[in-house]
């Protein structure tokens, strides 16, 4: 089985055939390991829709490079919307629709 197998059947109440691969939950490990950032909260709202578009690329990508690097067989996107403050978006979060894109 692949990790992506094993985690998969490790989250479906299955036997994986190995150890249960690494998975990043809340950790964001993604600013640590690559050299540029992801584009979330603030900066993600003040985008136009194009530029939003670009951003989700970049963040997929950044998501998947960072999970190559660490060897991650799974990982999350950042949390739903949330603000530090009325009308200020948190950092860590994307707006809902952007999340499932």
């Amino acid at each position: 089985m692949s990790r992506k197998e094993d985690i998969q059947a490790a989250l479906e109440g299955k036997q994986p055939h190995h150890a249960v691969p690494i998975w990043e939950l809340e950790f964001h490990l993604w600013d640590q390991a690559l050299p540029g950032k992801m584009i979330l909260g603030k900066e993600y709202m003040h985008l136009s829709s194009s530029g939003r578009e670009r951003a989700l690329y970049t963040n997929a990508e950044a998501l998947i490079t960072t999970a190559e690097i660490l060897g991650f067989a799974a990982i999350t996107v950042p949390g739903s919307y949330w603000e530090v403050a009325p009308s200020i978006p948190a950092y860590y979060c994307l707006p809902a629709e952007a999340r499932f894109r």
